[in-house]
């Protein structure tokens, strides 16, 4: 097998380094996991969207369940490297993910505030700000914010990922009905409340609280999509518009012993890293960075 920068596929054996006790398994997803680590700064205990930074590869950035939207950039072994407070003239109310995209000529970070657990919010906001240098002097950042909508009522969505050309995807957490993937049509506005635009369901009924989409994330430089559950990473690719599940691409988390699984976020090098609330057992939020194998053959069929 071989590494490459822009992946084809993922590939197997599932092979958790650090807990022996699981044993390979032949799949289309293959990832090691290193040590988790509890992430430093005291208040990061529901840590809830994450984005690998597109200026410094060494840095994650992360947001925090919280209205003030703050930023954390912290490197892989949980550590903080700077912080950001944002303002964009409004608390928020639910933050639930984050992706990295472009805007204009510059990196961008986008705060999903679309956490709806009663399914009662008719609209709900994503909300953008320029990616600050992480290791430069804390400055307040000002957040752009863009209002939405689903066609089909409220959701609870904690899932947001960004693919170049293609738009920013929202995936329903399963709560009341099948997840559903929402696309954000045309150009961002801030003058008016958008109506999503509905892609698809990802399989017929509601799921079960283990199986609830809880982030997602495009892998760059592929068609691929990593969206994950409380218990589970399934990867999905774009064929035409829509999302197909990669065959055997389901990794299970159950060896990671997430407290509360949350965000995910890829890189073009194969790092995954994976985040969690804090838990009744733990003081703050943790994480995993996984190395997932690429290879640059096709898939059979």
């Amino acid at each position: 097998m071989t590494r490459v920068a822009g992946w084809r596929f993922l590939r197997v054996a599932v092979l958790f380094s650090v807990l022996p006790a699981c044993a390979p398994a032949v799949a289309n997803l293959a990832c090691t996991a290193g040590q988790g680590r509890a992430m430093e700064p005291e208040e990061l205990d529901e840590s809830s969207g994450a984005a690998w930074s597109r200026l410094d590869p060494a840095v994650l950035w992360t947001v925090n369940d919280d209205p003030d939207g703050t930023l954390f950039a912290l490197d892989t072994m949980g550590v903080e490297v700077g912080r950001f407070p944002t303002d964009g003239g409004r608390r928020l109310r639910d933050v639930e993910a984050m992706a990295s995209g472009l805007c204009e000529e510059e990196w961008c970070l986008y705060i999903g505030d679309t956490g709806d657990n009663g399914e009662s919010r008719n609209t709900v906001a994503i909300h953008r700000v320029r990616e600050p240098d992480p290791a430069s002097e804390s400055v307040e950042l000002e957040r752009e914010a863009f209002r939405i909508r689903y066609p089909d009522g409220p959701q609870d969505v904690e899932a947001m990922f960004i693919v170049p050309g293609r738009g920013l995807y929202l995936v329903g957490k399963g709560r009341s009905k099948a997840p559903t993937v929402y696309r954000y049509p045309g150009e961002f506005t801030s003058d008016s409340t958008v109506t999503m635009e509905r892609v698809q369901a990802l399989g017929t009924g509601r799921r079960s609280r283990r199986d609830m989409v809880t982030g997602a994330t495009w892998v760059p430089g592929t068609d691929r999509v990593l969206i994950r559950t409380y218990s589970e990473l399934e990867a999905y690719r774009f064929v035409g518009d829509r999302l197909q599940p990669v065959p055997d691409g389901v990794l299970s988390l159950g060896p990671l012993q997430e407290p509360q699984g949350e965000a995910v976020a890829a890189d073009e090098t194969g790092r995954v890293v994976l985040t969690t609330e804090a838990g009744p057992f733990r003081d703050r939020s943790a994480l995993h960075v996984l190395r997932c194998e690429v290879s640059d053959e096709e898939e059979d069929g």
